[in-house]
């Protein structure tokens, strides 16, 4: 009777052990890090899937596995995410859009506070890590970037351009300020242009014109480019009945449709490098790591 006793009780203990084993079995390893089951469950709870479906388990451990490769590169980068961070932004966000459109928005999506955090500690890792991994590691031509306009626009038609600021005088008396204050050169071109408004000495803000081709500008202008003085204004020009003046930034031979998409090819460009690049250390980063799927 007493042996059965202890063999009863061997069997209720080792039932509890195998149960435990099946409630906290171990789903994933990442270096010496592991994803328990419970772990899982939870993630996939709070993601709003409850399913059975082995599909979405794979789906989601392989979430949480990518997590901890991030967590693990990160930590060696010295980046980390934390809760406190987390509810900074989550605030901002509330804060930006209000509490109701927040709410409204993750309904709309099918998300909740969890998902949101859970793909802001993903983002905030991957966008600091891949910004010391591409630290100087890209480097676009203008000739790239020149190819890629011809490509995908036209054929670059180069002309003399100057990039024009114009405004325009209150009146005749006001003329004699203007120039005082251009031709102090203790201002800055930006401290220059606010002292004249500061100052109400023109009609209203100055007026960008962008890249301008010199053949399109009246002889009488482009006579007034060529003979500027040092401070950059040109005039003053009496066009229909009011006294303007314009403002040289820059000159250069080029193409204006060009000059007007260059920045935007530019940040194409190292969009398309950088995905390349970061996918290749990405993969080299998973071949480094010990990575077991144990679903």
């Amino acid at each position: 009777m007493k042996n059965f006793i202890m063999i009863a009780c061997f069997s209720i203990l080792l039932g509890t052990s195998i149960n435990a084993q099946i409630i906290e079995g171990i789903v994933g390893v990442v270096n010496n890090e592991i994803i328990l089951l419970s772990e899982l469950n939870n993630h996939m709870e709070k993601s709003n899937k409850n399913t059975e479906l082995k599909s979405d388990k794979e789906k989601f451990l392989k979430e949480l596995i990518d997590l901890k490769i991030l967590k693990i590169q990160g930590k060696k980068m010295g980046i980390e995410v934390t809760e406190e961070r987390l509810n900074s932004i989550v605030q901002q966000i509330k804060d930006k859009n209000g509490e109701e459109k927040f709410l409204s928005e993750l309904e709309r999506t099918n998300s909740n506070l969890y998902r949101l955090k859970f793909e802001l500690t993903v983002q905030i890792l991957q966008e600091n890590i891949a910004a010391i991994v591409l630290k100087n590691k890209i480097i676009i031509s203008n000739n790239e970037i020149e190819k890629y306009y011809s490509e995908n626009f036209s054929k670059i038609k180069n002309e003399n351009l100057v990039k024009l600021k114009e405004f325009k005088a209150i009146n005749q008396k006001k003329i004699e300020n203007i120039f005082e204050i251009f031709e102090d050169k203790s201002l800055l071109l930006d401290a220059k242009i606010n002292k004249i408004q500061e100052l109400k000495l023109v009609k209203e803000k100055p007026k960008n014109l962008g890249y301008v081709s010199l053949n399109d500008l009246s002889e009488e202008i482009r006579n007034e480019i060529k003979q500027r003085k040092d401070s950059g204004l040109i005039g003053p020009l009496k066009v229909d009945g009011e006294v303007q003046f314009f403002i040289v930034l820059d000159e250069v031979f080029s193409d204006p449709n060009f000059i007007e998409v260059k920045e935007s090819i530019r940040t194409t460009i190292y969009n398309e490098k950088s995905l390349k690049l970061l996918d290749v250390w990405f993969s080299d980063l998973r071949k480094s790591m010990y990575i077991s799927n144990r679903l």
